[in-house]
């Protein structure tokens, strides 16, 4: 993941010591990305070269194997791995898994909106009723995640195939919601919950991936619980608002 855009990855940047937030963590006008480099230069440090190979074939634990490898060579040739570079790579690593972002987030702008009067909140709830009941969730996909771990801790993939059901109904859910008319008075919860729906899609059908793309897989297992967990808020949140407005 590369936060700030600057062409040097969140992992890598925190070997450097600059801000994976910032594209210029000095503010002095050269951006971490050139300082890394000259950096590189001065120590004399040349990261393997790969042969050719499309990235967009590569899965992510290729491309963060690949990167990972590239610098861990690198600092080696220049002699710079010491206990606390060592250190530094493993917390990268486990930020590398906790830490990635959504392949698809909506916006504002991607909703058509409608009144805010008591008529245009009614259709409203009666399409997310319907929305929600036309795609219901009737499988606990915690439950599926704790039965595919076997006795001596690897992953079942069969049994991830029971989430494939979850999975549709949850892109149902999300295609469905982004065509309704929305009042500008649910716009914001909407919005939350529609991105916390892809979310939890994405990081169920990553999760899938376990035995193609375990660093995908394992960031999605991560990630899981606190989304699930946001989302839930969302939806009680959403059918709060809609109480209060309908006052039933």
């Amino acid at each position: 993941m590369d936060t700030d855009g600057d062409g040097v990855l969140d992992w890598e940047e925190s070997l450097w010591g600059t801000d994976p937030t910032k594209r210029n963590t000095n503010d002095d006008g050269t951006s971490d990305f050139v300082e890394i480099e000259k950096l590189k230069a001065a120590q004399g440090i040349s990261e393997p070269t790969w042969s050719e190979q499309n990235n967009e074939n590569l899965t992510e634990t290729d491309k963060f194997s690949r990167e990972f490898f590239s610098t861990v060579v690198a600092l080696n040739q220049a002699g710079v791995i010491d206990a606390a570079t060592v250190d530094k790579l493993g917390s990268t690593l486990a930020d590398e898994v906790s830490n990635s972002v959504p392949r698809k987030v909506f916006a504002i702008k991607d909703f058509k909106t409608s009144g805010d009067d008591k008529n245009s909140i009614q259709i409203y709830g009666n399409a997310l009723a319907s929305i929600f009941n036309k795609h219901a969730i009737n499988i606990n996909a915690g439950d599926i995640l704790e039965e595919a771990i076997t006795e001596d801790g690897e992953i079942d993939v069969e049994v991830l195939n029971k989430l494939d059901p979850i999975i549709k109904n949850f892109n149902g859910i999300i295609n469905e919601m982004s065509k309704i008319n929305v009042p500008p008075y649910f716009l914001s919860v909407h919005l939350q919950t529609i991105n916390g729906l892809e979310k939890i899609a994405e990081n169920l059908a990553d999760i899938k991936l376990i035995d193609k793309d375990p660093l995908a897989a394992m960031s999605a297992m991560s990630q899981y619980p606190k989304n699930n967990e946001e989302l839930q808020s969302y939806i009680d949140t959403l059918n709060q608002k809609g109480v209060e407005k309908l006052g039933n």
